[in-house]
Formats: C-alpha cells, structure tokens, sequence
C-alpha cells in the first residue's frame, strides 16, 4: 500500500465547493518530486522514490516502548515535501513489523535535506504472529527540517504515562500537517455507542479495524449529519484487494446505497495525505438514527457509525 502526493488544494478539504466536480471535491495533482532514490524493504512492504540528486543526510529511527504489555504490530510512515512549505508530500518509507523489543531499530534511510513528517501508530496482537491485528491505537506524528549533511535520531515512545511521542535530535522539530490524535479515541461501535471519532480539522475521521485493512476518511458535511443532505465522504484504505463497495444501514436495518461512486481516485490522484487506495462516494440518508457504513475492499472491511439528525 502506499500513497504517492498530497495536492495543493489541502484546504479544499473542508467544503464541498473546491474546484472541481461534484463528485470529486478533493483536488488533484501530479507532482514530480525531486527526491533521493531508495528501496525500502519491510515484513510487508517494498516502497520506492525516484531521485535525480545524491543524499547528503541521514535519518534513524528506533522505537522505545516503556511499560507496554502483549504484542503490538508497529506501523510508521515517513513522507517528504516538495517544496518545504507546500503540502505536496511523497511517501518514502512505510513500515509495518512486529514490535519486539524495548530500543527496536524500525528504519535508517539516507535523505537530502527539507522538510518531512514521520507518522505512528500501534495495533495490538491477539496472536504472535497478528495476523489479526486490532484497531490502530497509541499515535502520533511530527515534521521534522532536516538540514544539509545532518545526522537526525528520532525515537518513538510509548508507554502507560506516554501513550506516544516522537523524540528528535539533529532536527528542528516541528507540528505535523495530519495528526494521528484519533488513533487515542475510542473507536466507533454499533448503534453509536460511541459514534466514530471525528476530528474538527478537515473533519476528518477513522472507521474501525478489525483485520489488516485501515481506513481514514473525510466527511464533508455538519456532525450530525441532517436528513436529506447528500454527504460526500472520501476514504484511504491500505488494504490490497481490488474493488470497493460502500453500503449504510440504519439501526432499524433499512439499507442504502451511495447516491454516486465509488469514484476510484487511485494511490496518488488527490491531495488527501493519508497512505492507501483513495474512493469517493455520496450518500444522502432518508431518516433520522445512527447508521453505518460498512467499506469493502477485496476480502476485508472497515466500518463507521454516524448519527444522522432531522432537518
């Protein structure tokens, strides 16, 4: 999985009237970045960048993780802007593996200098091989300037006082574009109890996991959302199965399904900075309840729970 650009229209996220159709709000963008050539090779995942430039920093990154009990499948994301002060970011490493050790090295990588962000969360495991790991949980995220020929050494922390802090030496460090903060809150359930977390910056939200696929998701629309207007909803889903499908349920079981899409935005066709497969749909709930939305992506699924308002 993975996610190549994030456009320039960020702040199009938070209304339905950016440039562009009804039915694909979220901009899009082809960006050629000028970054360093790598491989990077993980338990699951292989992710490249092109380069036209030879490296002349390095980053570190190791995990630290205090008192935490059982078995964690850790996750991390490291993107690069083009240029620092525009929100064009390209993925360079994505990283899942176990968590097996206090002080785990999770990745080294050779960088030319400018402006990155390095994203993590944790899932727990109910087996030693989490081949059912649960939903995403302890994150968090930080920017990191990295200048020419620097040594930068970033630690992740987590523990029973700390559920997640990035630890920086070599960098200015700096606040992130997309936090992980709704990786702490608990996720949705059914009949609302509790709704799916939903953050006031860019509304966005997460769905809730229970296999290996992870959804993030934009909701362009007033929480709740009232009866007869037709919603918007963009999702990134890292699972790798081909596909999609979206339908809602109300509590009562009356089924619906989306006004329009899925649009298949792909890996790198919009400006939403979360990794995974991009899809775009509508739906415009006929009465008032929670109701939820349940994604389908290959064989795996996430789902949301919202409350729908009357008019």
């Amino acid at each position: 999985m993975g996610m190549r650009h994030l456009g320039l229209g960020l702040l199009c996220l938070a209304v339905v009237g950016c440039t562009g159709s009804t039915q694909d709000a979220v901009s899009t963008s082809t960006v050629t970045p000028p970054g360093p050539t790598t491989t990077v090779a993980t338990t699951t995942t292989t992710v490249e960048a092109t380069s036209t430039t030879e490296p002349d920093a390095s980053l570190a990154v190791t995990y630290r993780a205090g008192r935490l009990a059982g078995s964690w499948l850790f996750h991390a994301e490291l993107f690069r802007y083009y240029p620092d002060n525009d929100p064009f970011p390209h993925l360079v490493v994505l990283v899942d593996k176990p968590l097996v050790a206090d002080g785990s090295s999770i990745f080294g990588e050779e960088l030319t200098p400018g402006t990155y962000e390095l994203r993590s969360f944790l899932r727990p495991c109910s087996d030693q091989e989490c081949r059912q790991p649960g939903q995403p949980a302890l994150g968090c995220a930080t920017s990191l300037s990295v200048a020419s020929a620097a040594t930068v050494r970033a630690t992740i922390v987590a523990d029973g006082e700390n559920p997640c802090v990035i630890e920086a030496d070599g960098a200015a460090v700096n606040a992130p574009v997309l936090s992980m903060d709704l990786t702490l809150e608990q996720p949705g359930g059914p009949g609302c109890e509790p709704e799916s977390p939903r953050a006031e910056y860019f509304s966005e939200t997460i769905a809730t996991s229970t296999g290996s696929m992870v959804g993030w998701g934009i909701i362009f629309g007033p929480r709740p959302i009232p009866v007869g207007l037709q919603t918007k909803m963009v999702f990134r889903l890292s699972g790798e199965g081909d596909g999609f499908s979206a339908v809602a349920t109300h509590e009562d079981g009356t089924q619906i399904e989306p006004d329009w899409g899925p649009n298949d935005h792909g890996f790198d066709g919009s400006n939403y900075g979360r990794p995974g497969h991009e899809w775009g749909y509508a739906f415009t709930f006929p009465q008032a309840g929670c109701w939820n939305i349940t994604l389908s992506q290959g064989d795996e699924t996430v789902e949301t729970w919202f409350q729908v308002r009357d008019p």
